[in-house]
């Protein structure tokens, strides 16, 4: 469960499977708000937060446990999304990211999503290269459309290790003309990484030409998906929830 604790700075800290973040580590926090921070600040407080997740990113140190909080602001997606013109890549090793919202399973106000002017972004709107990072109470979803991509049009693309991603959701092909056959919600091409209480894909667009909600490839191996719930809307019958695509050399997934 989540709890709350109150610090000196009126800042609300996120206390869950991770116990070293904020003032009990060795790292640097940041704060992101997306309608009324600015890139120009030093982001080292709610009053004077960055507005987007890169600028946060790029003050990060890797491998020293910095925690980026991207804190909603209100419960509208306007007022509570980072939209990205660009693919975010999330690269640097034991940078952890915590939205700051009231921590329900299902549309976090702590949102990650593309611009309405963003419409052909591919091969993961969000990408965790990274490896040992912990992301918790963040909703990623790509979902604006005007023209077909070309390529795979993939929520959150997981290519690191050891990460942690918990309570999160994750949504992809929210309009349809993202239905490609490789567009899913969620791929993973890493190794050892857990999903706790997550869910996974949507059931509002429906998939006529994407073969699953979750795809498994490469060298992946040793995922563990624990209390998740994998959701999705589809006609076709060899439509599936999760596949490994050809070639993956994949030792095994666990799921609880």
């Amino acid at each position: 469960m989540n709890t709350l604790m109150n610090y000196s700075t009126g800042a609300y800290q996120y206390k869950t499977g991770l116990q070293m973040l904020g003032d009990a580590n060795q790292g640097n926090v940041f704060y992101v708000r997306p309608r009324t921070g600015s890139d120009g600040q030093d982001g080292r407080s709610p009053a004077t937060a960055f507005k987007t997740l890169k600028a946060a990113l790029g003050a990060c140190t890797a491998n020293q446990n910095d925690v980026v909080y991207l804190m909603a602001e209100s419960n509208t997606a306007a007022n509570t999304t980072d939209y990205q013109a660009t693919v975010l890549d999330w690269s640097k090793d034991g940078v952890h990211l915590i939205g700051v919202n009231a921590g329900g399973m299902v549309g976090q106000r702590a949102r990650i999503s593309n611009l309405s002017t963003a419409t052909a972004i591919v091969g993961g709107l969000v990408t965790l290269t990274a490896n040992n990072c912990y992301i918790a109470n963040i909703e990623i979803f790509q979902g604006q459309g005007g023209t077909n991509p070309s390529g795979a049009s993939i929520a959150l693309l997981v290519s690191g290790q050891r990460n942690v991603i918990e309570n999160c959701q994750i949504s992809g092909i929210g309009h349809l003309e993202l239905d490609d056959a490789t567009s899913c919600s969620l791929s993973i091409s890493g190794s050892e990484n857990l999903f706790k209480h997550c869910f996974i894909g949507l059931d509002t667009v429906l998939r006529t030409t994407a073969t699953a909600e979750v795809r498994i490839s490469g060298a992946a191996n040793k995922e563990i998906f624990e209390d998740c719930v994998i959701n999705s809307y589809t006609a076709t019958t060899t439509f599936k929830a999760i596949i490994y695509t050809s070639g993956s050399s994949h030792m095994f997934s666990l799921f609880k």
